[in-house]
């Protein structure tokens, strides 16, 4: 396929384009840089100018590399350079928060297999953010020592098209995702001035630039950008899926909580996702699964869950969109995969105030802004009584 030429076509990519199946792919592209054959092949070129440009732009040519999905300790890939003392650590989800204490944890994990690794404690990591989906702001904010987005990757691996033939195929699928995303927020810019409704009907469910443009039309203009705050999450848009990268998700954090050792034991936050078919809006509570925090899980979230009931008591019209416990059907406890125990506090369907998008707009907005102040303002007031991380019960 020609550079700048869009086919829609039938491609391996398209349909297992999940995070696993790409980095199995990244995987194979940096293992060329151990074919030492000579003539050196045009794909050990490919992956020397992948490492160099995560920042291993000194390497010799005899360099040997490990490359191996790690699946452990919030690593998605390891390259582990052999004899250097060095390791790449590559991941989709690197925070933006405690960028060191994350370092830290990659440390210790890694140390555990020291022997294997050949490392020792001054093992220097770089991270590396390898996220080929759409993004949001809030990835723009990630701390990492090198970010590597479809465009920057399709910019280094595109120079190789002809040489191989899976290659060809990642890059048709690459091309693909690029000109759907902007096709995408063309669409949207369009149908929001035509159509909004029709365009969120359509959307909503599945797609991440309708979440995003969504959760940005509710809460941007009432929390700019200018509230946010170095090493904090609070207030910024962020995404990621389930389901093989089927079911979309968006975030909107509020509230953070920081322990005596400068970590996030828990956060408050609207979470758009799709249940029984229906996208729902959903005030989550997120709490670390660490022994610490364990001592207060459940206690801040009866807490909150009185709030909200009194909320609610305060302003009955509200109950028009805010489930029952009845008929909601999203999840009231869960854990996630980083062992984060979630607790619903209440949730808004969005089916009903999509139909009639025109004259429910406003009222969904101010509903969601309401409830999102009078927990900014109450946890304030409990956070300094220490009554939500408090031993004691609630």
């Amino acid at each position: 396929m020609k550079q700048g030429e869009f086919i829609m076509e039938q491609n391996f990519f398209t349909f297992a384009g999940d995070c696993s199946t790409e980095y199995t792919f990244l995987c194979w592209c940096l293992l060329w840089y151990n074919d030492k054959s000579e003539p050196k092949n045009p794909l050990f070129y490919m992956a020397k100018d992948i490492l160099a440009f995560m920042g291993e732009d000194e390497l010799t040519d005899s360099q040997k590399i490990d490359v191996c999905q790690w699946k452990d300790d919030g690593i998605d890939i390891l390259v582990n350079l052999r004899g250097l003392n060095r390791v790449l650590v590559i991941d989709h989800r690197i925070g933006s928060m405690q960028y060191e204490d994350e370092v830290t944890d990659y440390r210790k994990c890694l140390l555990r297999s020291k022997k294997v690794l050949e490392i020792d404690e001054s093992v220097k990591i770089r991270t590396i953010l390898f996220h080929t989906y759409y993004c949001s702001n809030f990835y723009h904010d990630v701390m990492a020592d090198c970010k590597i987005s479809k465009e920057s990757f399709l910019s280094v691996i595109g120079k190789y098209e002809n040489v191989n033939r899976s290659l060809d195929i990642f890059i048709d699928s690459l091309r693909e995702r690029i000109a759907l995303d902007t096709l995408e927020e063309r669409d949207w810019q369009y149908k929001k001035a035509m159509n909004y409704e029709n365009y969120l009907n359509d959307n909503l469910s599945h797609s991440r630039i309708a979440q995003y443009n969504f959760m940005r039309d509710i809460f941007r203009s009432y929390y700019p950008e200018s509230m946010w705050k170095q090493n904090s999450d609070t207030f910024k848009i962020q995404q990621g899926d389930d389901s093989g990268g089927e079911s979309p998700w968006t975030e909107f954090p509020f509230i953070e909580g920081i322990n005596s050792d400068g970590k996030i034991n828990y956060y408050l936050c609207w979470r758009l996702e799709t249940y029984d078919n229906n996208p729902h809006m959903s005030l989550r509570l997120f709490e670390s699964s660490e022994q610490k925090a364990m001592i207060h899980y459940g206690k801040a979230d009866k807490l909150l869950k009185q709030l909200a009931e009194k909320f609610l008591l305060r302003h009955p019209e509200l109950k028009r969109i805010v489930l029952q416990k009845s008929k909601n059907v999203v999840p009231e406890t869960d854990i996630d995969i980083f062992g984060h125990h979630i607790s619903t506090i209440l949730s808004v369907s969005l089916k009903e105030p999509l139909k009639n998008w025109q004259n429910e707009a406003d009222y969904l907005r101010h509903s969601l802004v309401s409830i999102t102040d009078y927990f900014l303002k109450e946890i304030s007031t409990v956070m300094q009584t220490n009554i939500l991380l408090n031993e004691g019960e609630v």
